[in-house]
């Protein structure tokens, strides 16, 4: 397996929000992304899709905790 089949899926916690213009707006909760990419390749609410999208054999789970 290189490096190319393997992603990562960020869970960046429930409701995640970011202000945008003075306006608060809603985030998906998790980010997929690989190594060689090096950016985002999808987002979603889904944790059971994304897993059997990208399959459980190359799938590592992250989770992050709020910054205070």
């Amino acid at each position: 397996m290189n490096d190319d089949e393997i992603f990562f899926i960020a869970d960046l916690g429930e409701n995640p929000t970011i202000l945008i213009n003075g306006k608060e707006e809603s985030i998906p909760r998790y980010v997929v992304w690989n190594k060689p990419a090096a950016k985002m390749v999808e987002k979603s609410d889904d944790l059971p899709f994304l897993l059997e999208k990208y399959g459980l054999s190359m799938v590592h789970v992250l989770k992050y905790k709020p910054f205070l």
